[in-house]
C-alpha cells in the first residue's frame, strides 16, 4: 500500500486547558498516528502531553518552547506519533505545556502504509528567524516515500497577519491561523515526497501592525512500508484534506 493520509481533524484553541479533537472515522490497525499543534503559554519547561482513549500515551517527537516571546508569556510547538495504532476511532488528548494555551491551533490524522514498528525517519533541529519567511529543512531522507509534517509558530506585535504555506512546493495547509489581533499566530502543512532529497517547507507571512517578534518551525517525516509505490498526486490538487478525504503517493 502507497503511504497516505486519511482522517484528518483539525481544531483552534480559544483559551486554556485540555484539548481534545476525535478522529473522523475508524483508524486502521498498523497506521501511525499524527498529531501537531502551536500555543501561546505561560510557561518555559516541561512538553505538552497527547495521548488517546484506545492506544494510551503518544509520543512527543519534536518540541520546542519558549524560543520567540518578547512579551510576558511564551510559545510552544510539537509534533507527536503513536505508532501501530491499534483499531476503532479514538479520541485524542492534548494538555499544552503551561498554566494556558490561548491563540492556538493542532491538527490529527492517520498515516495509512507507514513502516512498523518504527516509522518517523528525520526530526530536524527546530529553526528560528525573525524574518517574514519561516522555514524548517529536512535533510536526507532514508527512503524516497515519506510524509513530512512541519509546523510554524511565533508572536506578533498585535497586528493582522497573513500566512501564506508552501503551496509552490507541493505542501498542503493542515492548520493556518493569523493573528487574530493578539499576539500568536501559526500553521501546519504536510507533503508526500517521492525522492531522498533534502526539502524545504516554508512560509510567507504578512503583518499589517508590523512584525517584529522570532519564529520556530519543527519538522517531522513519516516513512512508507516496504513494497510500497509512492503515486502522482497531481491529479488531487486542490482537493479537501480535512475528514476522511485520503492523499496517497506523491511528486516532489
Amino acid at each position: 500500500m502507497a503511504i497516505g493520509i486519511t482522517n484528518i481533524t483539525t481544531a483552534t484553541i480559544i483559551s486554556g486547558g485540555s484539548t481534545t479533537l476525535a478522529f473522523s472515522g475508524s483508524v486502521t490497525a498498523g497506521s501511525t498516528l499524527v498529531a501537531g499543534g502551536f500555543n501561546f503559554n505561560n510557561s518555559t519547561t516541561g512538553s505538552p502531553a497527547i495521548s488517546d482513549s484506545i492506544n494510551g500515551t503518544w509520543t512527543v517527537k519534536k518540541y520546542a518552547n519558549g524560543f520567540v516571546s518578547t512579551f510576558n508569556q511564551n510559545t510552544e510547538l510539537w509534533l507527536a506519533t503513536f505508532e501501530n495504532t491499534a483499531g476503532g476511532t479514538p479520541t485524542v488528548t492534548w494538555n499544552p505545556n503551561g498554566t494556558s494555551a490561548d491563540m492556538g491551533g493542532w491538527f490529527i490524522c492517520e498515516v495509512t502504509g507507514a513502516a512498523t514498528p518504527t516509522s518517523v525517519d528525520v526530526t530536524p533541529a527546530m529553526n528560528a528567524t525573525t524574518g517574514l519567511t519561516p522555514s524548517i529543512t529536512s535533510g536526507t531522507l532514508a527512503q524516497a516515500a515519506e510524509v513530512l509534517f512541519a509546523v510554524m509558530t511565533g508572536d506578533t506585535t498585535n497586528g493582522t497577519v497573513t500566512i501564506v504555506g508552501d503551496a509552490a512546493g507541493g505542501y498542503t495547509d493542515l492548520v493556518n491561523q493569523g493573528d487574530n489581533s493578539s499576539s500568536q499566530m501559526g500553521a501546519c502543512q504536510y507533503k508526500i515526497v517521492a525522492s531522498t532529497s533534502s526539502d524545504t517547507a516554508d512560509w510567507t507571512i504578512t503583518d499589517v501592525g508590523g512584525i517584529g517578534q522570532g519564529k520556530g518551525s519543527i519538522l517531522i517525516s513519516i516513512k512508507e512500508a516496504a513494497g510500497g509505490a509512492a503515486g502522482d498526486l497531481s491529479t488531487l490538487i486542490g482537493e479537501p484534506v480535512t475528514g476522511s478525504s485520503q492523499i496517497e503517493g506523491g511528486l516532489r
